[in-house]
């Protein structure tokens, strides 16, 4: 990595996932029957106004300019396919193949470019990643696709939280499920619905004796929490039937 010392603090460029992609294609055989292969997937959820923008071919690019025209129809159809409002962006495409560009809307209405999706037919030429054809062609090139869901990690969480504005979505919460009893006789029942919840979310008990119901309930909304789960007699009994 290159490295640099700034005010006696050592500083380095981040590393690029990509070629280690390559290298893990490349580490034996592959066949068309593989494809498309899929490296280091993330889903995501953007609950939030975006943009699309498709970039096409720069002034400056690499290739043949017939498979950029190609690639960039290709990219203009799936948009299309995909219904919502796009933009077209002549020459801002990377210099190795087109791009489709997200904008995310912050919570004053400034639009940041985050997630992005790029075409590379020059990183496989180079280096020299190939498969075998149906037809037994074993000199075949595969496509790359950069698929980045966050663009910059510190931007996204920035954004993403003074969109929620504290209020998390269920499955990014840190506090998804509190559970609150109605009172001391209800303690060991509440925790067992605690240890319940909690093997698949993130499930925390109130049992301070120096609160009131009202205001466990209350301290809970205040801390977001997705779910408030009130126990008492009632659910206790149904639960030992």
């Amino acid at each position: 990595m290159f490295s640099l010392e700034v005010e006696k603090e050592l500083f380095a460029l981040k590393s690029m996932n990509c070629p280690g992609h390559c290298l893990m294609f490349d580490h034996r055989p592959r066949s068309w029957r593989e494809l498309p292969l899929w490296v280091a997937i993330l889903e995501y959820f953007i609950g939030m106004s975006c943009q699309e923008h498709s970039q096409a071919h720069p002034k400056k690019f690499l290739g043949d300019i017939e498979v950029w025209n190609q690639t960039d129809k290709q990219l203009e159809n799936s948009l299309n396919e995909f219904g919502e409002k796009w933009e077209l962006n002549p020459g801002d495409g990377a210099f190795y193949g087109p791009k489709i560009d997200i904008q995310i809307k912050d919570a004053i209405g400034r639009f940041h470019q985050c997630a992005t999706i790029q075409l590379d037919f020059q990183l496989p030429i180079r280096l020299n990643l190939t498969f075998v054809s149906h037809d037994g062609d074993d000199k075949k090139r595969p496509v790359i696709i950069h698929r980045t869901v966050l663009g910059s990690v510190e931007r996204m969480n920035a954004i993403l939280t003074e969109n929620c504005g504290g209020k998390w979505p269920f499955w990014l919460s840190p506090r998804q499920v509190m559970v609150v009893p109605v009172g001391p006789t209800c303690d060991e029942y509440a925790q067992q619905v605690q240890q319940f919840h909690d093997a698949k979310f993130m499930a925390d008990i109130d049992l301070d004796p120096g609160y009131t119901l009202n205001k466990k309930i209350r301290n809970a909304q205040l801390t977001q929490y997705n779910f408030i789960l009130v126990v008492g007699e009632k659910e206790k009994n149904q639960w030992h039937c």
